[in-house]
């Protein structure tokens, strides 16, 4: 799987299950319209194929479910179109700086853990206290 399909899948199935309803409440409004921005650009692109059309489709209707066909058919695109994956990278960049901005007004952090790189995590926010899994199985504990 591409590094970036996971944080795409992470935002689309966050903002799927009640239409950003949740999501907003904890990354602001600015950052709720990123994700309706990415969730729709990830649907939209998986419609152009017609096996993707259904799976789209049924995913707006049973998140849950269909979840792997959906991070299957992304990660394909991410990995097949490098403009639709530099459009991704920059909309994931603008949210997490939204979610960021939005924290601080109310006095909180925000973490966003996004997946890339040759260790696969790339962490911004507030990590303190926090457990950081990487992608080669190591364990780090920062305090």
């Amino acid at each position: 799987m591409e590094p970036i399909t996971a944080s795409i899948l992470i935002i689309l199935g966050k903002y799927a299950l009640d239409k950003g309803v949740e999501l907003g409440k904890e990354v602001g409004p600015q950052a709720l319209a990123t994700a309706k921005e990415i969730a729709l650009k990830a649907l939209e692109k998986l419609r152009q194929q017609p096996a993707g059309t259904v799976i789209a489709e049924e995913y707006q209707e049973d998140p849950e479910t269909y979840a792997k066909p959906v991070a299957k058919e992304v990660d394909k695109a991410v990995a097949q179109d490098k403009e639709f994956k530099a459009q991704m990278e920059a909309l994931l960049k603008q949210y997490d700086e939204l979610a960021a901005r939005f924290a601080a007004s109310k006095g909180d952090t925000h973490m966003s853990i996004f997946v890339q790189g040759e260790r696969n995590a790339v962490i911004s926010g507030d990590v303190s206290n926090s457990i950081i899994n990487t992608g080669d199985n190591n364990t780090i504990g920062r305090g």
